[in-house]
């Protein structure tokens, strides 16, 4: 007649985050740019992607931060770990980059 009524709230799922990077590199590693396929992917629970390394132009590190933000799951995309070098050393980025899925 009275259906049991658990007291356990359930936990809002999260994005599955498991092949998230994986999949972050592969999107990075189609644009065959070769400065792309060695930048460091790191991931936190809420779905942010987190580029790190070093990329040859601003130009580059605009379409690491896209290709990113394409890949299911992601969420955000922080790009402020992205350095760009040239041949004439390291040029510093003045702006952060941050991309958020609308």
């Amino acid at each position: 007649m009275f259906a049991a009524v658990s007291d356990q709230t359930a936990e809002p799922s999260s994005p599955p985050l498991e092949g998230l990077a994986e999949a972050v590199r592969a999107a990075l590693a189609r644009t065959w740019y070769l400065d792309l396929q060695s930048v460091e992917v790191e991931i936190d629970p809420e779905g942010t992607v987190f580029l790190k390394g070093r990329v040859n132009s601003y130009h580059r590190r605009q379409i690491a931060c896209a290709k990113t933000l394409e890949v299911p799951g992601v969420q955000n995309v922080c790009c402020d770990g992205l350095d760009i070098s040239s041949t004439a050393g390291v040029i510093t980025h003045e702006g952060a980059l941050n991309l958020h899925r609308s």
